[in-house]
């Protein structure tokens, strides 16, 4: 859920506060300009035209576009002075993911969980449990550069929700997915982001209104509430 708020201290307020951010080009000109807001849990649908800057947006929060003015803090911790306890607290899931194309769908997902701390024989488990999760059971010992395209899409998306963290920042995850497996990704989307932050760029605005989640327009560099 997004809201707009008059922050006086963004490090001493929960969720994901934005203040004053501002992301622009490399020349220098302003792509988009926030006013101060704050995304509490659930999900948050980002919606606007090609090129109005999702992608960016999502870039900049997850730290791998570098804000020209502006604080970023989560749950108390500022992406800048605390970078690293940021980066601990998000998963960032590209749009054209890709994955190990000599690894297996379980040695892919088991390896995300290892570089977060998770231990082997939990880690096979819950690889396991997310592969079974979006349908891919199957092709589980499947070499990740023989997916399809849908199947490397849900391939990520269990990358990203196997991970326990507080903001998950998804771009475009349901591209190239076919309708139930998308039910089935969107249901599991929801019901994660009860208790976490998830903020989903998507044109499947449809599903999104469906059940209730929050919007975030970007028109002309502003990011409009709905």
């Amino acid at each position: 859920m997004l809201t707009q708020t008059r922050m006086e201290s963004a490090t001493a307020a929960s969720g994901l506060n934005l203040s004053g951010l501002r992301i622009a080009a490399p020349d220098g000109r302003t792509l988009i300009d926030l006013p101060n807001l704050s995304f509490c849990a659930g999900v948050t649908a980002l919606i606007g035209a090609n090129g109005s800057g999702k992608s960016t947006l999502l870039r900049t929060l997850a730290t791998l576009h570098t804000a020209a003015s502006g604080c970023i803090v989560l749950n108390g911790i500022d992406s800048l002075r605390e970078h690293r306890a940021y980066l601990e607290k998000l998963v960032y899931l590209p749009q054209n993911f890709g994955a190990y194309p000599e690894l297996t769908g379980q040695e892919f997902l088991e390896y995300a969980l290892r570089l977060r701390g998770s231990r082997k024989q939990e880690s096979r488990a819950v690889a396991a449990a997310w592969l079974e999760a979006v349908g891919l059971r199957q092709a589980a010992r499947t070499r990740t550069g023989a997916y399809s395209q849908g199947m490397r899409q849900r391939l990520g998306f269990a990358y990203a929700m196997q991970l326990d963290v507080a903001l998950y920042l998804l771009d475009e995850p349901f591209a190239g997915v076919d309708p139930e497996s998308r039910q089935t990704m969107t249901d599991l989307l929801f019901r994660l982001a009860a208790g976490r932050i998830a903020i989903v760029s998507t044109h499947h605005v449809d599903e999104m209104h469906s059940r209730r989640a929050a919007f975030a327009r970007i028109a002309e560099g502003k990011l409009v509430l709905q």
